[in-house]
């Protein structure tokens, strides 16, 4: 009966054409003429992310003094409330129309993200990424500062 409920409002959602269903997303971030992190983060449905920490500065440091604590290679699982809260950004964001400039100037942090969804892959890049995005860029943002992980010693692409 579990199984009939999920499927019927599965079949739902797809006919009112606003089903989105997480498979996997790729999020970078790069340097900037400042303190921006640079995080390379590997995010799948199962809650489980890859995470290589690449530039990290020390909290609230204008000085660009980095973090080597919080530097490195890092495999984890979000909690469930943090991945409620990516879902929601993930479906705010209306993945099937969000796109992204390109822009790649001035002085700010590269976002880009590889999304796989609904059997599809979508990339995007911007140094300016729309409003729309800002939730989702957020919480992955979060997911690579504040959710448990382990160190580990091998590296992964």
């Amino acid at each position: 009966m579990k199984k009939f409920i999920i499927i019927s409002l599965f079949v739902f959602c797809v006919q009112l054409g606003k089903a989105q269903i997480f498979e996997k997303i790729t999020f970078k971030s790069s340097y900037c003429f400042g303190t921006c992190p640079v995080y390379h983060l590997e995010l799948k449905a199962d809650k489980t992310f890859k995470l290589h920490a690449e530039t990290v500065f020390l909290e609230n440091s204008q000085s660009r003094e980095l973090d080597s604590s919080k530097m490195g290679y890092f495999t984890g699982k979000i909690n469930q409330k943090t991945y409620d809260k990516f879902i929601a950004a993930f479906q705010q964001s209306d993945m099937c129309k969000l796109t992204f400039d390109g822009v790649k100037c001035c002085d700010g942090s590269l976002i880009s993200m590889t999304v796989n969804y609904d059997g599809i892959q979508k990339e995007l890049v911007s140094m300016f990424p729309p409003k729309i995005a800002y939730p989702l860029i957020e919480v992955l943002y979060e997911i690579c500062q504040t959710s448990a992980k382990k160190r580990v010693n091998s590296n992964f692409k």
